[in-house]
């Protein structure tokens, strides 16, 4: 009797301490997290990340597909423009090499806490789910990236699942601002002009009719607004301000491909010691979304032809950028000043 009271005490123990030990993978908070080392690679085995063809990221109700074209990344959702190649390499050599600093079972609630819900729970990953795979489809990773891990010191890793899976590790690296909408995906590089090779801007209205002309009489002087009003002082700031337009004029967004009237648009044609002549079309001041403009560029010695081709799509953007109805900020839109009274002192 005694002997069959001890096992009897014995295996309720055990029974205690294994529930113990589920209980506690259940409810670790991100204390216990943080105080466990760095350690294994997250992944079984180096991925295979120089056969990656495709790229999707999904969260939040956003999505983007990249896709490797004849020798570059390109954004499907963009129109196949351009992706941002140093961006994607940054993001797959960061998944490459994730170390865990631990891992732990969770339920839907902490899922839900560390933005790490996604399929097969749902269908929208509350975090940014990155599938990776090859050009015939074969997975070569799938994961979910959650929230960050803030700690006294900063950033402290970032909290990551295997999608499927509801093993949420703590790793070593951060994705600052991983964002899965295609504009954060494209090439936003368009052209970078100093102003010392700028020699003259004029402004036209959208009928052709000359509104102002900026120059510069001598090439490492001041610029001259002509035909300033008497009494009127032009804004040194704003003159400068307008030369610094195209360096550099970056791209938030690719709208579509240019329409078809953009001679008809406001324009700005900024003309270099070279030859080469940039002009600018503004389309638009204030609306929902990014402002609009069209960029045409006519190399030295070469007539102004509008659009080079009428062919949509591929990496020949950058060297056709009169191709794309571009979306830039604010900002960078307003640089472009359209009237003469812009460029002048308050009165």
């Amino acid at each position: 009797m005694k002997l069959d009271k001890r096992i009897m005490i014995l295996s309720a123990t055990v029974v205690c301490l294994a529930v113990l030990v589920l209980a506690q993978r259940k409810v670790l908070s991100v204390t216990d997290v943080a105080s466990r080392p760095l350690g294994h690679p997250l992944w079984e085995k180096p991925l295979a990340l120089e056969k990656a063809a495709k790229v999707i990221l999904e969260g939040g109700g956003k999505s983007c597909r990249l896709h490797k074209g004849a020798g570059h990344w390109q954004v499907r959702d963009r129109y196949d423009y351009c992706a941002d190649f140093e961006r994607l390499t940054k993001l797959l050599r960061k998944i490459g090499r994730l170390k865990v600093g631990y891992a732990f079972a969770a339920d839907k609630t902490i899922l839900a806490r560390l933005r790490l819900e996604g399929p097969p729970e749902t269908q929208t990953a509350k975090g940014v789910r990155v599938i990776v795979s090859d050009a015939e489809g074969r997975e070569i990773a799938d994961l979910v990236i959650g929230r960050q891990r803030q700690a006294a010191a900063g950033s402290g890793g970032q909290f990551v699942r295997k999608t499927g899976e509801n093993t949420v590790c703590l790793v070593d690296e951060t994705f600052h601002l991983l964002n899965p909408g295609p504009e954060y995906w494209i090439q936003d590089d368009l052209i970078s002009v100093e102003p010392k090779h700028i020699r003259q801007i004029e402004s036209y209205t959208a009928g052709g009719n000359l509104v102002y002309r900026v120059r510069r009489p001598a090439p490492s002087g001041p610029a001259v607004l002509e035909d300033a009003p008497e009494g009127r002082k032009v804004s040194r700031a704003r003159v400068d301000q307008l030369f610094d337009a195209l360096n550099p004029l970056k791209v938030a967004d690719i709208l579509g491909p240019a329409p078809a009237d953009a001679a008809k648009a406001p324009h700005l044609v900024f003309r270099l010691d070279d030859g080469t002549v940039y002009t600018v079309f503004l389309l638009s001041g204030k609306h929902d979304g990014p402002y609009r403009l069209l960029l045409r560029v006519t190399p030295a010695g070469r007539p102004a032809t509008g659009t080079a081709s009428s062919v949509i799509g591929g990496c020949a953007a950058l060297a056709d950028p009169g191709l794309w109805l571009y979306g830039v900020e604010k900002w960078q839109f307003e640089s472009f000043f359209t009237t003469a009274e812009q460029l002048l002192e308050t009165k």
